[in-house]
């Protein structure tokens, strides 16, 4: 339903779902699993897509990502108008096509969210077992390096040289381009080795 500017009148309009039975008009939970029939062999090639994209997401992510990929296929049906589909193009082929992109969003919002929480609270630890437990003298001195660094280096640095990410995996976790990866990865550098020569 959609709420009209100017009144406030509820205005109906005529679901994708409703194009594929009658029956789907009266009861939502019939036009799901009318939706879900129809398109699940489509939600499992993008989550595999984005899976091969994003290998570090393989494994336990996937039933996660195939269920982000069945909420963006409900509320794609609650948002496409069918009556807005112009009468020269086929409206199955636009509803597909805005079914891929509102799932690719939800992917795409799923990894963002995962690896900044993943990074907030993992952090501290990965420090901890990157140190010897009885190398405190060093653990210090890595510590007062990692304080020169803001919020984009301590990750650069986190993601890339304790857990191993390329580039392009920080680029995508991030949601920037590889050269915003590359200039937080030469800042880093540069404050390391300056603090490390001004401790010397």
């Amino acid at each position: 339903m959609l709420q009209s500017k100017f009144t406030n009148e509820r205005i109906l309009f005529m679901k994708f779902s409703e194009t594929l039975s009658p029956v789907c008009h009266r009861s939502r939970e019939i036009a799901y699993e009318t939706l879900l029939k129809k398109f699940n062999p489509l939600i499992h090639s993008q989550v595999k897509r984005f899976c091969e994209e994003h290998p570090y997401l393989k494994g336990n992510h996937e039933e996660d990502l195939k269920q982000e990929a069945r909420e963006a296929l409900w509320r794609a049906d609650d948002a496409f108008d069918v009556d807005l589909v112009p009468k020269e193009y086929n409206t199955c082929s636009r509803f597909i096509a805005y079914l891929k992109t509102t799932i690719d969003r939800r992917l795409k919002r799923y990894l963002d969210k995962h690896y900044k929480y993943h990074t907030r609270h993992n952090f501290e630890d990965s420090i901890e077992e990157y140190m010897a437990p009885d190398d405190f003298q060093q653990q210090v001195v890595l510590e007062c390096l990692l304080a020169t660094l803001d919020r984009n280096e301590r990750s650069f640095y986190h993601l890339h040289m304790i857990q191993g990410y390329t580039i392009q995996q920080i680029a995508d976790i991030h949601g920037v381009h590889r050269s915003t990866v590359r200039k937080w990865k030469k800042s880093t550098f540069a404050k390391l080795s300056l603090r490390y020569k001004e401790d010397e």
